[in-house]
This record gives structure tokens, C-alpha cells and sequence, in this order.
């Protein structure tokens, strides 16, 4: 198309002035008022009633929940981190430019750098993948979300660019009618956090783990850790999980979460466990591996103590 359909609605009050002034020099020609004034009603009607119209004028970027999603990733958000957000086009008419006051708006003073791809069908896929490699090429971490209504056909493609490119995802941070977010982590992420090393050093034999979120300071409702996870060739896979355990002030452990170390080289986990039942007080959080068949824990590369992750309070 040459000119968007709903541009035609910045004519319409033009349109009746010229109509208004018209209807009175017709009246004078024997043409009724009433049969001018009465097309112009009917093509009102025709036009708000056309699909095609009010498909054209409903933009999709507004069906995005930007509320929802910047209350997500501001409890999150770290330097180094990109938000991506792709949204399907149909046709190859999109004027685009909304994001760049939609997004700004809404991640003002945020840590998070934010990029609207716009995927149109007509675009080859290599372009879209070529973009995607070109703003992810240095970030730490990425947030990759989407209105599902507005799925681009090509998510596939998009996730395997960011595997392809050492990126490991992390987990699912949104997963409804409009809105889903993922969490992706780079293995550069670590080079600038502090980690822990569990095995055995003089075999260099180990299990990284990396805290890629600090523990909040106040938790009302579910605790979330963000980890990554480094593991040496030589580490025997599927043999080995990760305690976290949340130490009351008495030193006993009042909740906790296991799961097994990925096997991958590099991998990122999203661990969550619930504290809204917890009475109101300061916890500490405890780490360590440990072997799920039989219990024996795997050893702190130059420590003896557990890892405490950091403490918080529930309110």
C-alpha cells in the first residue's frame, strides 16, 4: 500500500467541512440535503465497521503490557543486560517508530538497554537473524519477549541465534495471554561476579556456580536466585544437585530447594522458593553440592565453610 488505510482518518473532519460548505450550493442545483448528508453517514458507517480499517488502526505495540513487564525485569534489571522485544508484522506497510517513545518511556532510569525487531514477513530470515546477533553481540544477559498474540514465526530461529551465540537460557519470568519473557545468560556474565568452585582442585575437577542476581534485601512473597553454572570437562554429568537452604537465626533450616546441576559447559538456572509462610525475621542463604545418591558433599576450592549467598529479611 501506498498510504495506511487509518491516515484516512485525519481527512474525515476536512472532508465533512467541504461536505457542509457543498450540501448548500447542491440545494440550490435541486439536490435534497438529506441525500448528500445521508451517503456521508452511511460511508461513516462502512468505514468503522470494515476489519481491514480497524485492523490497520490498532497498532500492535499496544497490546504489549509495558506495566507488567518493566515490574518484572526492574526486580532483576543489572548493567550489561538487554531487553529484546519481537513482534510479528503482517504485511510489509509497518511505518514503525512506535518504540521509540513507547519503550523509553517506560524503562526511563532503568540498567537495561531496550530493542524493538520488528519482524516482517517479507524480511529474509538472515536480516532478522543478523539483527538480532548485532544487539545481543555484548550483553551479559538478555530478557527475549513477545506478545503472543503477536508471536513472530520465527521465535525458533531467534532462541537457536542466541544458543548458537554461548547463550544459555535461564528461565521464564512471564507466561500468559499477553505477555511472555525469557531470561537468557552469556558465559562472559560470570567474568565479572564472584563464584564458587566445587570439586576437586588438585584433579581440577569442578562445578562453578556463579550468583548472576544478589539475594534483595526484603522478600515479601517468592525468593528468586539467578545461577550459572560452569562445569569441567571432566565432571561426571548427572551425578550431582545443589542444596539452598534458608538458615533462621537459630541456624535451622526452615525452607529449601534442590535440584540437579545441569550438565551443559555453561548452563543458567532460576531457582524459587516461596516465603510468604515464613514468620517475619532475617535469613541467610546457604549453598552446596552435594552427590543425590548417597549425600557426600563436593568440596570449596580454598574453603571449609558453606557458601552463604546473602541474607534477607521477611517483613
Amino acid at each position: 500500500m501506498l498510504v495506511n488505510v487509518r491516515y484516512a482518518l485525519l481527512l474525515w473532519l476536512p472532508l465533512a467541512l467541504i461536505v457542509g460548505f457543498g450540501v448548500e450550493r447542491l440545494v440550490k442545483f435541486g439536490v435534497p440535503s438529506a441525500a448528500v448528508l445521508g451517503v456521508l453517514f452511511i460511508t461513516g458507517l462502512a468505514s468503522i465497521s470494515n476489519p481491514r480499517l480497524i485492523a490497520e488502526y490498532e497498532l500492535p505495540i499496544r497490546y504489549l503490557p509495558w506495566d507488567t513487564l518493566t515490574d518484572i525485569t526492574r526486580q532483576y534489571e543489572q548493567e550489561g543486560d538487554i531487553l529484546v522485544f519481537l513482534t510479528l508484522i503482517e504485511g510489509d506497510d509497518w511505518e514503525g517508530g512506535h518504540e521509540d517513545w513507547v519503550m523509553p518511556y517506560f524503562y526511563y532510569n532503568s540498567l537495561i538497554d531496550t530493542v524493538f525487531i520488528e519482524d516482517v514477513r517479507t524480511l529474509p530470515d538472515a536480516s532478522l537473524l543478523a539483527e538480532g546477533e548485532q544487539v545481543t553481540q555484548n550483553a551479559e544477559r538478555v530478557w527475549l519477549t513477545y506478545a503472543p498474540k503477536l508471536r513472530s514465526w520465527r521465535m525458533g530461529m531467534f532462541q537457536d541465534m542466541l544458543a548458537e551465540n554461548g547463550f544459555a537460557r535461564c528461565g521464564n519470568f512471564a507466561d500468559n495471554d499477553t505477555l511472555y519473557l525469557d531470561l537468557y545468560a552469556h558465559p562472559n556474565a560470570v567474568n565479572t561476579r564472584e563464584s564458587y568452585r566445587f570439586g576437586a582442585e588438585t584433579e581440577n575437577t569442578f562445578a562453578q556456580l556463579t550468583p548472576l542476581q544478589a539475594v534483595p534485601q526484603v522478600v515479601d512473597d517468592t525468593l528468586t536466585l539467578i545461577h550459572a553454572w560452569t562445569l569441567s570437562e571432566n565432571l561426571p554429568r548427572n551425578t550431582y544437585s545443589l542444596a539452598v537452604h534458608l538458615l533462621d537465626a537459630n541456624n535451622t533450616v526452615v525452607a529449601q530447594a534442590d535440584y540437579g546441576v545441569p550438565a551443559a559447559p555453561f548452563a543458567c538456572t532460576v531457582t524459587q522458593i516461596p516465603v510468604q509462610d515464613l514468620p517475619v525475621g532475617e535469613y541467610r542463604v546457604r549453598s552446596f553440592v552435594y552427590a543425590w545418591q548417597d549425600g557426600t558433599r563436593l568440596p570449596l576450592f580454598n574453603r571449609d565453610e558453606d557458601v552463604i549467598l546473602g541474607t534477607f529479611v521477611v517483613r
